[in-house]
């Protein structure tokens, strides 16, 4: 049942790809991975601090890419802090960096089945 359920998994992913992603440009470091598709999303995270208090931060944008393509591009997942991606809208590109908030990791596995990461980013700037 676990491979039905993975091959349900993939089938999704593909489906999400061709209907509601964008393409984004991955970096880290000299390396990059150019016509990438990615979901684009955000998240809203309960984070803890040192005296009980509980803080509620929303990522600029979340992405969801498939572990898959990453790995294809040359950029072995996992995702990393302070890896890049670049987003065009009109004629502007802005640029996320992979973060970490709180003690939140800067990524995480969006399925069961380790097809697709949600990466969490803060908007750095444009270029």
């Amino acid at each position: 049942m676990a491979d039905l359920l993975q091959k349900a998994a993939s089938w999704l992913n593909d489906r999400l790809k061709e209907s509601a992603s964008t393409i984004v440009e991955y970096r880290r470091g000299s390396s990059t991975i150019s016509e990438l598709k990615a979901t684009v999303g955000q998240s809203l995270l309960r984070l803890s601090d040192e005296v009980g208090g509980v803080q509620i931060e929303r990522t600029d944008a979340d992405f969801l890419i498939a572990a898959a393509d990453l790995d294809a591009g040359g950029i072995a997942s996992p995702p990393q802090r302070g890896d890049v991606i670049a987003r065009t809208v009109g004629n502007t590109t802005y640029l996320y960096e992979v973060r970490t908030f709180g003690s939140e990791p800067e990524w995480r596995w969006s399925d069961p089945h380790h097809v697709l990461v949600r990466v969490h980013t803060k908007l750095i700037g444009t270029e």
